[in-house]
């Protein structure tokens, strides 16, 4: 619990839908690297990384150049450093196939960059496993990847771990996806940095496997200042409707904000952490957002409906454009409201502090509650707005308690119970529906 916590604290009712505090704008990129040896540092712009020996194959200097892609996006960031390399892994699994079928995918060279579009042709005879051991193969050739076969399933990794991973993308349908690495440590580099440096807000990491967005979602849960997890998957549970993300849902983790994109290199939950963390918190809704530089896939229904039912987001076309669907935290919360609740609480408590702070005495009777509770509303209302705002115009109200019916312990305490706080959310129009007619 930090100081201001202690000093002025604030809960939200049950009532107020699955909300939580603070909101700032600093995202947090935490990966693998040898660039510098302390356990941070702050960014304004990709020049930085790289007079710092950042290369652009590092999977950091991905993160931050697809983030940095938003318009808006974010004017500086954080990157921080794991203290071991991840064993980066992933599996493919072949389905059902039929002679004459052409299985491609690409694999890119974690060492350079350079990405192979890969292509097997279905042979009489062939089954599952015998087009596994086929791709294998292919994938064995590629350079900076290792890979094996079992039965219809193939395992790739990066030759050397060397904190880079592998990217695989553009399957066909015969081939899904799945990203195995084992648990990496990053929630517990995440709670070391916190105790060093806690400013920032967003987490970005270079893995998407269910042992590494567990644990990351678990960190943003439960942190004592609250944090927000840009999640990336290509998991095929996750387009199933059977991942991480259902089971994020099943939690209510109003701290992810889970997207499920085929194409893992590009990153596209830090294209939106970019634009999101870039706005005033609560202004902007994510629904219908482009993502500049992510491809804008064409998924069957099956799977835009499978991912939007667990409260997951997907970046897909729509009317020939790039369309977010549809700006939701994986407890079903609307992403900016959870971001503007975030940022709505941390200035009630500091205009509550600043009262405490800046008066000679505040005293223990109408009067001095009132000067606080005036404090508060002021701070609320500068979140409502007609448009572009967290809170409908007019519609905060701070009610404070009665002075004189104080129970004594918390007079001798100077403590003042039961302030009473309401506002009402804006809220934005994501879908229509039109009446026609016709004479």
């Amino acid at each position: 619990m930090s100081q201001l916590d202690q000093i002025v604290s604030v809960t939200l009712a049950a009532n107020s839908r699955s909300l939580t505090a603070e909101g700032f704008g600093l995202p947090a990129i935490l990966t693998y690297h040898t660039r510098f040896v302390e356990d941070y540092r702050l960014y304004d712009s990709l020049k930085a990384m790289r007079d710092d020996g950042f290369l652009l194959t590092d999977s950091a200097y991905i993160i931050a150049s697809a983030m940095l892609g938003a318009d808006p996006t974010v004017a500086q960031f954080l990157v921080g450093r794991l203290g071991t390399a991840p064993t980066f892994a992933y599996t493919l699994t072949v389905g059902a196939v039929a002679e004459g079928q052409k299985i491609r995918l690409t694999v890119v060279d974690p060492t350079t960059g350079t990405a192979y579009p890969l292509t097997y042709t279905v042979l009489n005879g062939d089954d599952a496993s015998d087009v596994a051991a086929a791709i294998e193969l292919l994938i064995e050739a590629v350079p900076g990847v290792a890979s094996s076969a079992s039965t219809n399933v193939v395992t790739v990794n990066p030759a050397v771990q060397a904190g880079n991973p592998v990217f695989i993308y553009d399957l066909s349908s015969q081939l899904s996806y799945t990203e195995t690495t084992a648990d990496a440590g990053y929630d517990t580099e995440l709670a070391d940095l916190q105790t060093q440096f806690d400013d920032w807000y967003g987490i970005l990491i270079d893995s998407s496997s269910v042992a590494n967005n567990t644990d990351v979602a678990a960190f943003a849960l439960s942190s004592d200042s609250p944090k927000l997890f840009f999640m990336n998957t290509a998991n095929a549970a996750d387009a199933a409707g059977s991942g991480l993300i259902q089971t994020l849902e099943g939690q209510s983790n109003k701290r992810v904000f889970a997207l499920y994109h085929p194409y893992p290199d590009e990153y596209a939950a830090a294209v939106a952490a970019g634009y999101l963390l870039a706005n005033t918190p609560g202004s902007v809704n994510m629904n219908a957002k482009a993502l500049p530089g992510v491809t804008a896939t064409t998924p069957s229904d099956t799977v835009v409906n499978n991912v939007l039912a667990d409260s997951g987001n997907i970046y897909i076309t729509v009317g020939g454009i790039g369309w977010l669907r549809e700006g939701r935290a994986t407890s079903g919360a609307w992403i900016e409201e959870v971001h503007g609740t975030d940022a709505l609480i941390a200035r009630m408590q500091e205009a509550a502090a600043r009262v405490l702070a800046n008066a000679q005495k505040i005293g223990y009777n109408q009067k001095g509650f009132n000067v606080i509770g005036q404090a508060i509303k002021a701070a609320m209302t500068s979140f409502e707005g007609e448009q572009d705002a967290l809170l409908l115009p007019e519609s905060s109200e701070v009610q404070m308690p009665n002075a004189d019916l104080a129970l004594p312990a918390d007079r001798a305490a100077r403590h003042i119970r039961g302030i009473k706080a309401f506002a009402t959310f804006l809220g934005s129009a994501n879908t229509l529906e039109i009446e026609l007619s016709l004479v």
